[in-house]
């Protein structure tokens, strides 16, 4: 499997990159070496069909790469139905095994932990908010990433200021699979059974690890602080923001875009205005960007809707 190399956020609000090709084992052989798991490798043949390809030099758009990412998510998963039986390279076990274990390998972590967390079992994610909490104030690079849902999950956004300040913690709109990963070494995942925290698995297989890794650092890129998301107000989420973030995001004129709204151009720059202020974007184009990271415009954004203008004063 290759991972993401040189990729860089694109002007458009995707990510540019030389190359981008993820690859699954099929029918991979697990060999081993006197018993050392560290030593083991994955051999077998590697065909075109479990490859996600991106041509050189190419942008991205964030709806292209969401579908990769839900690509890469199914290829993972596969990885780990191919090598459920492979004795230590991965172990199935009871959601509450998989809670415990993810807890000793943060505790034990020695350089990086990454965390998708999906805050369905507040119980659990209070055992796990307080691992990373402490791992973070140790010196180690602890990561999180979530969904938009947990903005509305008030318990949860209470223990991560209460427990893990010092954790990075970025949303993103695109599911991902329930994960604790470990200096990239091991990791234990959920199954995508509905519900929280059903079945899990300690996953030690090389190759699955690898696609964990790079499938995380390519959500991560695409990611925005849940810092950021916080700071807006309901004005900048509100219907009329939405409309002008459409007009901004399709290339209208200011003069098409208010005469659509129904208000002045004087009205209609002024709001666009505020709304590239409270982005903390230098532009409009970067104001669009960064209304798609923060899931302000939906992947596809053509035409306004109809519903909602603003008060047309000079």
């Amino acid at each position: 499997m290759y991972i993401v190399q040189n990729g860089w956020p694109a002007a458009n609000g995707g990510v540019q990159c030389r190359m981008i090709l993820v690859k699954l084992s099929g029918g991979a052989v697990p060999s081993m070496s006197a018993n050392n798991v560290s030593t083991v490798t994955l051999t077998g043949a590697v065909t075109d069909s479990d490859a996600i390809r991106i041509p050189e030099g190419r942008r991205l758009s964030s709806g292209e790469i969401e579908r990769m990412l839900l690509e890469a998510r199914r290829l993972v998963e596969t990885a780990v139905d191919r090598h459920r039986n492979e004795g230590r390279l991965l172990t199935a076990m009871e959601s509450d095994e998989g809670v415990d274990a993810a807890e000793r390998f943060i505790e034990s972590a020695e350089r990086t932990v990454a965390v998708v967390l999906s805050g369905r079992n507040d119980q659990v994610t209070a055992r796990l908010v307080a691992r990373l909490g402490r791992a973070a104030a140790r010196g180690i690079d602890v990561r999180v990433l979530g969904r938009f849902g947990l903005l509305e999950n008030p318990s949860l956004l209470a223990l991560l200021d209460k427990y893990a300040s010092g954790v990075e913690v970025r949303l993103l709109r695109a599911p991902l699979q329930e994960m604790v990963l470990v200096d990239g070494l091991l990791s234990v995942v959920w199954s995508r059974v509905e519900g929280p925290w059903h079945e899990a698995a300690l996953v030690r297989a090389p190759a699955v690890l690898r696609n964990q890794r790079t499938l995380f650092m390519a959500a991560w890129s695409l990611s925005a602080a849940l810092e950021d998301h916080r700071r807006l107000t309901g004005r900048t989420r509100s219907a009329v923001a939405r409309r002008i973030l459409l007009a901004l995001s399709s290339g209208r004129t200011d003069e098409v875009a208010a005469r659509e709204l129904g208000v002045s151009v004087r009205t209609y720059r002024r709001n666009v205005a505020e709304i590239t202020r409270e982005l903390g974007a230098n532009s409009r184009f970067q104001a669009g960007a960064r209304a798609m990271e923060l899931g302000l415009l939906p992947l596809a954004a053509s035409s306004p809707p109809d519903n909602g203008s603003p008060d047309d004063s000079t």
